[in-house]
């Protein structure tokens, strides 16, 4: 069980980065069953995070190892397309530092499978 205090400015970057890793990993695919609940459980995880971002407080986001799992993939993943796409929208251009700090600080949520 990973636990993470977020600040709202991470809660809302995370949600913001998992939500578009979303749409970039599904946009053009052909989905099996797998693929579709890779795709939900990463709508939770995405949606969960919204929600507790609309408090504008600090939360505690528990995960487990297949939640943690799915969004530390799907931060990275995020993260290199933006930078192999060359440019970046607004919302990416405020969300990515904060993600990579939060993965960075987690050591990409490495230690917290174990």
């Amino acid at each position: 069980m990973l636990n993470l205090d977020l600040t709202h400015e991470q809660l809302v970057a995370l949600a913001h980065a998992s939500a578009a890793a979303r749409l970039e990993r599904h946009r053009h695919q052909t989905m099996d069953v797998d693929d579709v609940l890779a795709m939900r459980r990463l709508a939770m995880i995405g949606d969960g995070l919204t929600h507790m971002a609309g408090n504008g407080a600090i939360n505690t986001v528990r995960l487990g190892a297949a939640e943690t799992a799915t969004l530390r993939e799907a931060l990275s993943e995020w993260l290199e397309g933006v930078e192999r796409r060359g440019w970046m929208r607004d919302d990416d251009r405020e969300a990515m530092p904060v993600v990579r700090q939060v993965l960075e600080a987690c050591g990409g949520f490495a230690g917290a499978l174990a």
